[in-house]
């Protein structure tokens, strides 16, 4: 018998050389990477063919080992599935992190990497937080996905890499930039967003895991995030990407009510700085993140500002700079 394990399913091949109509699933699962092991035992009636597939509903898993047994055998099968998982890696940082089981899902044109991650502390390095496709960090082709999904909380500036099989070189592998400024966030990211420099269109039928990377220049950064329902999925792009290539910078909507919405295509990665002002001069709002080559992107929450009129400004670490009027309205 074999199986794997997708969404809260058990899907299993068995093999049923005594035609039983029962069998038992008995092991030891951990729901996730950070929490303890419990017990699984499960019976569940078949339809008695030699060779079936059946699926159990086995709720979270991040790994389970188990034995099946049928009713009228004595010889057993023992497997061991587990799904993609998420880790960190930093250095000269005083960080935790703790994974959270989320409810499963099972919607068309969605594929869901389960779990959430919280990570807080400081940290005066780097930060790479790390969710894997597959376990063995195999590939998966998700080319009928056109969306990346997830839920931030916590105002954090983050690039998100694509690790792709087909590509060895760090420099070469497909990145975009985020910040929010707000605490609670619910991101969409069409894949065409991604870019390596090269001019050429990301494919994503080898990805084998994403990472939300944190920069940090040497000087002690505190970090209170957590980053959860995570899922590629299909849905229509509310933006088209020739939108930037006439502008230096895009704000929408403009005028708004609540946030904004700012991208821009750059030509170097590197830090920025960015910068809300009022019509005196006055700064109202400053802070930094990292630019990717290509589409970069900025969601711009309005807190406690008055309805009028501001200029939002962005430098790029080799110079650049980008500005634009917006308008908060009531």
């Amino acid at each position: 018998s074999s199986g794997e394990y997708l969404n809260g399913k058990l899907n299993l091949k068995l093999i049923n050389k005594t035609r039983s109509k029962n069998i038992s699933i008995q092991g030891m699962k951990t729901t996730t990477e950070t929490l303890p092991t419990e017990e699984v035992f499960i019976n569940t009636s078949i339809k008695g063919a030699y060779s079936e597939f059946i699926t159990v509903d086995v709720g979270a898993v991040y790994d389970m080992g188990f034995r099946i047994s049928h009713d009228n055998d004595t010889i057993f099968d023992d497997l061991f599935i587990a799904d993609g998982l998420w880790f960190i890696d930093t250095q000269e940082a005083n960080i935790q992190y703790q994974i959270s089981e989320a409810a499963t899902k099972d919607i068309d044109n969605i594929y869901p990497l389960e779990r959430s991650i919280s990570v807080n502390g400081s940290i005066s390095n780097n930060l790479n937080i790390y969710r894997s496709i597959k376990p063995d960090f195999g590939k998966l082709d998700l080319s009928e996905f056109n969306t990346l999904h997830f839920e931030l909380e916590g105002a954090q500036a983050l690039q998100i890499v694509l690790i792709k099989e087909s590509i060895s070189e760090w420099e070469a592998q497909y990145k975009t930039s985020f910040t929010t400024t707000g605490q609670s966030n619910e991101i969409d990211i069409p894949l065409s967003r991604f870019s390596n420099g090269s001019g050429e269109s990301i494919s994503i039928e080898d990805i084998q895991a994403i990472i939300f990377r944190i920069e940090n220049g040497g000087e002690t950064q505190e970090v209170n995030i957590k980053i959860s329902n995570l899922e590629f999925r299909t849905q229509e792009d509310s933006q088209d990407i020739n939108t930037f290539a006439n502008s230096t910078i895009t704000v929408s909507p403009n005028p708004s009510l609540r946030d904004m919405n700012v991208s821009w295509l750059s030509d170097a990665e590197g830090i920025y700085n960015a910068v809300l002002s009022d019509l005196n001069g006055r700064i109202l709002k400053d802070f930094r993140g990292l630019t990717s080559v290509g589409h970069n992107q900025i969601v711009l929450e309005r807190n406690n500002l008055t309805q009028g009129i501001y200029l939002f400004s962005i430098v790029e670490q080799n110079g650049v700079i980008r500005s634009e009027k917006i308008v908060f309205v009531d």
